[in-house]
């Protein structure tokens, strides 16, 4: 179900016959992929731009970005792939930290951070999740120094909603504005549900 809402938020989930937002504990679990690696999968009740910046602190630069518009509210915007030129760590922090309320509190996208070199990916994904893929120990370590648990099996997530939110229409385009994109269609896993 996608709703608009009043109060800006990311996603919502049934509680006491209303939606509210949805908020996770402050935790992480180890995951293991059909490829036979492992996947860390991070949630938190908020602050999720500051945390996977400290993630991404982790890691040796250039990145590339990949945003992944799953839904647009704007018929001048093509819900696709949008992938970054190299940027620096000082670059991708002011993308961040621009788009940061953007990012945490519309479910439109998914964003990514690669790093060729160390072979590591993060993923924000529109369910306030992240994953993190590649230099685990060092992530495992920096989560559990930002006061994440480690759990056996992450919370399940059950009905829920995401919501696109009219207040960040304008962000959604001047994000799409902010560097030259290389544009490609979704795929299949992008699936906003």
């Amino acid at each position: 179900m996608q709703t608009v809402t009043k109060q800006p938020h990311k996603l919502q989930t049934i509680q006491d016959k209303e939606w509210v937002r949805h908020a996770y504990p402050n935790e992480f679990s180890f995951e293991k992929m059909s490829s036979g690696g492992q996947k860390i999968c991070i949630t938190t009740s908020a602050g999720y731009v500051d945390l996977i910046l400290s993630l991404a602190a982790t890691l040796p630069e250039p990145f590339f970005i990949l945003y992944v518009l799953v839904v647009s509210r704007k018929a001048e915007n093509q819900a696709a792939r949008y992938q970054s030129k190299e940027v620096s760590r000082a670059e991708l922090q002011v993308f961040f930290e621009k788009f940061e309320n953007f990012f945490e509190n519309d479910g439109r996208h998914h964003i990514w951070i690669h790093s060729p070199e160390s072979s590591s990916t993060l993923v924000y994904d529109n369910h306030d999740v992240i994953y993190a893929y590649g230099s685990l120990e060092t992530f495992s370590t920096v989560l559990q120094n930002n006061g994440l648990k480690l759990v056996e099996t992450p919370q399940a997530l059950g009905p829920h909603g995401h919501c696109y939110n009219e207040k960040f229409d304008v962000c959604e385009n001047d994000l799409l504005k902010f560097w030259q994109w290389k544009q490609s269609p979704l795929q299949p896993q992008d699936d906003p549900r």
